[in-house]
Order: C-alpha cells, then sequence, then structure tokens
C-alpha cells in the first residue's frame, strides 16, 4: 500500500499562511520507512508523526499522530517554510518506502564489515531504521 499525505494552505496574511493535514495514510512509527516516524525530506524538512500537527520551525514539521482530537489543528507558518514544506510533501507522496530499505542494506553490505557500524549508526541518526 502507498503510503499517502495531503495538507491545505490557506493565507493567513503578511507572509503567513495556515497549513492544515487533510488526509494521512499511516501514523507513529509506520509513517516513515520501516518502524521511523520520521520521513527526512530532501530539502532538509523532517516530517515526523508523533503526536498533534505543530510547525517546530523551518526544518521540523509534525504531521498527526497519536491525538486523533487534535488532527484538524491548523499551523501558522511563514509562506517560505510552507513552499517547503509542500515540497516535503510531495517528496513523501512520491517515496517507494520498499525500495529504499532494500537500496540501503544492498549499499551497506557493498561496505567492508568494519565500516558498516559506524555507517548504521549514521543512518539511524538521520531517522532511519536500521537493523
Amino acid at each position: 500500500m502507498k503510503k499517502t499525505l495531503q495538507v491545505s494552505v490557506a493565507s493567513s496574511g503578511d507572509g503567513y499562511v495556515n497549513v492544515t493535514v487533510v488526509a494521512q495514510s499511516d501514523r507513529g512509527m509506520d509513517f516513515g520507512n520501516k518502524g521511523s516516524s520520521r520521513f527526512p525530506a530532501s530539502n532538509g524538512i523532517v516530517l515526523e508523526s508523533s503526536d498533534t500537527p505543530e510547525y517546530r520551525d523551518a526544518n521540523m514539521v509534525f504531521v498527526r499522530g497519536s491525538q486523533p482530537r487534535e488532527d484538524k489543528r491548523a499551523m501558522l507558518m511563514p509562506r517560505a517554510a510552507a513552499l517547503k514544506l509542500l515540497e516535503a510533501v510531495d517528496e513523501y507522496n512520491a517515496f517507494d518506502f520498499q525500495k529504499q530499505q532494500t537500496d540501503i542494506e544492498a549499499a551497506l553490505a557493498a561496505f567492508p564489515a568494519e565500516y558498516q557500524v559506524a555507517l548504521k549508526n549514521l543512518l539511524r541518526k538521520l531517522g532511519l531504521p536500521i537493523k
């Protein structure tokens, strides 16, 4: 099943917008890749499904999580941050979560064993669930 995330954006004036998550297929540890609640987008934004939708800063946006009663909470953010968020959402929706794990495992296997531990630790710090 394909993971999806959909947001709506409404102008708030003065260079700010209200962003609302309108649809999200997965929450919590199912949101990211194989047991992770995070999705690190290539543009630097980390999307995370933890508790409630919240704009933390230009690099961290929380989406729907463990508190469904807060699902419709709007997030006020600068228009430029919303544009980056939309890019991250598009990347999330296009991402092949099944293939990504396979590619990582294949890439790690190509390194000598003494480097694999350090590489796995680095990937975990980036929010990827590596065994």
